[in-house]
C-alpha cells in the first residue's frame, strides 16, 4: 500500500511552505460522520454523473437517494485517503427504504441490488466499470440488497479484489432476509484486516434483523487484496449484463442519515518545507513501518523520485531532494509506502 501527499509548490524564485505542530502520538484511524445539518458537498462529498439521484433534504435534515439502473453508474461519494484490504475499516448509517421494485427496465426481469459501502474511484469511474456481470469491478467492499426474484432476498457484504471477480467462500457469505421498507434501520460494515473478513449486521431498534453475516476474502483474494479511496452510495447501471432469463433492473427510493466512517489516518504527518543551499527539503513527522519519498513533477501530470527512500522512525525525518533546483518550477509530494 502507498499513500502520496501533495504539498505546495516549490521553485527557486519562491516556496509556500505548510507548518503545522507535531501531535503528541498518532492517530490510528480517522472517523468522519455526517448528519446533513447542512449541505454535504461543502465538506467534500461529490457527486458523480447522475446528479438527480441524490438529494439533499435541508428541511429533514438527510439524504433522499434513488437508486434506478436504468441510468448510468451515479455515485454520492466522500474521497478519502487511500487504504487496503490490509487495514481496518468500517461505515454505519441509518437506512429507511421507501421504495423498493424489480425488473423495472425492460427485459431485465430478475433482481439487482442497491449499494453502499467503499469503493476506488478511478476503478469505479472507468467505463469497463459493469456490476452486473460479477466480474468487471474491481476494488470493492459494500453492502449489497438484491429484493427476491426467486432464490429469495439477499443480503450481501460484497468485497472484489484487484482483479473485479467477486469473492465468494460460500453460502454463509449471504444472508436471507427481507429489507423492509418505511422502517429505519442501523447497517454496520465493518472490514477486520487480521483474517480479512467483511462482517454485516443491520438492527432495528436496537434487535439484530436477519443475521450478522461475516464474509471472509478466499485466500487467492486475500493475497490479491483490493484498494479503497472512498465511502459511496452507489447506484449501479444494469447495462451490460450476459444475455439470459437473469438479467436484473432494480428502482428504489430511500433516505440515508447519521453516517459514520472509520478508516486508517495518514501516515503523513505536520510537515514543513524550504530551501536549503539549492535542495528542497521537507520535514514530516513519519511512522514506523513506512518508507517515505519525495516526488517532484514539473506539471502535476509526470511524477518522479527526487530523493532517497528513508524509513519511518515514529518521530522527524527530513527528505532532501536530490539534485539543486533549477530556475524551473517544481512541485513536490511526499509518497508513504507501507513497509512488508
Amino acid at each position: 500500500m502507498s499513500v502520496r501527499s501533495l504539498f505546495p509548490c516549490a521553485c527557486v524564485v519562491a516556496c509556500a511552505i505548510l507548518t503545522a505542530a507535531a501531535p503528541a502520538a498518532f492517530a490510528a484511524s480517522t472517523t468522519v460522520t455526517e448528519d446533513f445539518s447542512t449541505a454535504p458537498t461543502t465538506r467534500g462529498w461529490e457527486i458523480h454523473n447522475d446528479a438527480s439521484l441524490f438529494l439533499w433534504n435541508s428541511t429533514n435534515e438527510n439524504l433522499e437517494v434513488t437508486w434506478n439502473s436504468s441510468k448510468t453508474n451515479s455515485y454520492f461519494r466522500l474521497p478519502l485517503i487511500p487504504f487496503s484490504s490490509e487495514n481496518d475499516f468500517s461505515a454505519a448509517l441509518d437506512l429507511k427504504m421507501h421504495h423498493i421494485q424489480i425488473g423495472t427496465t425492460p427485459g431485465r426481469p430478475s433482481t439487482f441490488q442497491f449499494a453502499f459501502g467503499f469503493q476506488h474511484r478511478a476503478s469505479a469511474d472507468a467505463t469497463n466499470f459493469i456490476r452486473g456481470t460479477g466480474a468487471n469491478t474491481p476494488n470493492l467492499a459494500e453492502f449489497n440488497f438484491l429484493p427476491d426474484s426467486g432464490f429469495g432476498p439477499t443480503t450481501w457484504p460484497a468485497m472484489f479484489p484487484t482483479n473485479g471477480l467477486m469473492n465468494y467462500s460460500g453460502n454463509d457469505d449471504f444472508g436471507l432476509f427481507e429489507i423492509p421498507t418505511n422502517v429505519v434501520m442501523r447497517v454496520n460494515l465493518s472490514y477486520t484486516a487480521t483474517n480479512h473478513t467483511i462482517e454485516l449486521h443491520i438492527l432495528t431498534n436496537g434487535v439484530t434483523m436477519g443475521r450478522v453475516v461475516r464474509a471472509p476474502l478466499t485466500e487467492t483474494n486475500a493475497s490479491m487484496g483490493f484498494t479503497l479511496d472512498a465511502f459511496s452510495i452507489s447506484s449501479y447501471s444494469d447495462a451490460g449484463q450476459f444475455p439470459g432469463e437473469y438479467e436484473g433492473s432494480i428502482f428504489a427510493r430511500g433516505t440515508i442519515d447519521n453516517i459514520v466512517t472509520t478508516t486508517p489516518a495518514s501516515p503523513i504527518h505536520s510537515a514543513t518545507g524550504g530551501l536549503v543551499d539549492g535542495r528542497w527539503q521537507h520535514q514530516i513527522v513519519a511512522e514506523a513501518g513506512w518508507t517515505y519519498s519525495l516526488e517532484a513533477s514539473p506539471d502535476f501530470d509526470s511524477w518522479s523520485q527526487a530523493s532517497a527512500p528513508v524509513a519511518g522512525t515514529g518521530s522527524a525525518i527530513t527528505l532532501t531532494s536530490s539534485g539543486p533546483e533549477s530556475s524551473a518550477f517544481r512541485f513536490f509530494r511526499v509518497k508513504a509506502v507501507r513497509q512488508p
